[in-house]
């Protein structure tokens, strides 16, 4: 069962509320449904409310409102701020060596 497109673009107005705090919501509203209005008569909407707030992420940091970052390098990762992320104990980079691996034919079980 596929979330109603209405309920996507709401959170992703939370969202963008949350990550762009100097930007009104009356202005991340407009800007939403402005994007959504320019995509009304594509035909497959999977994926209309990812690219919506894409586009307005992009655009409300062109007109110069700052994102606010949200790191993961915490304690709960893992790691110390702004240390190795680990995942479950496992260093990022391991992770990443082992996908990479994989998908260059190999079995995943090491590094080569």
């Amino acid at each position: 069962m596929s979330v109603p497109e209405s309920e996507q673009l709401a959170a992703a107005v939370d969202r963008l509320v949350e990550r762009f705090p100097s930007a009104s919501l009356e202005e991340i509203r407009a800007l939403v449904e402005y994007e959504r209005s320019r995509l009304e008569g594509s035909r497959i909407r999977d994926y209309l409310p990812v690219l919506i707030e894409h586009s307005v992420r992009d655009r409300l940091r062109e007109i110069g409102h700052e994102a606010i970052r949200h790191d993961v390098a915490h304690a709960d990762a893992g790691g110390p701020p702004g240390g190795n992320v680990r995942v479950n104990k496992v260093p990022i980079e391991t992770t990443f060596n082992a996908r990479i691996t994989l998908l260059n034919g190999g079995l995943g079980g090491g590094t080569s």
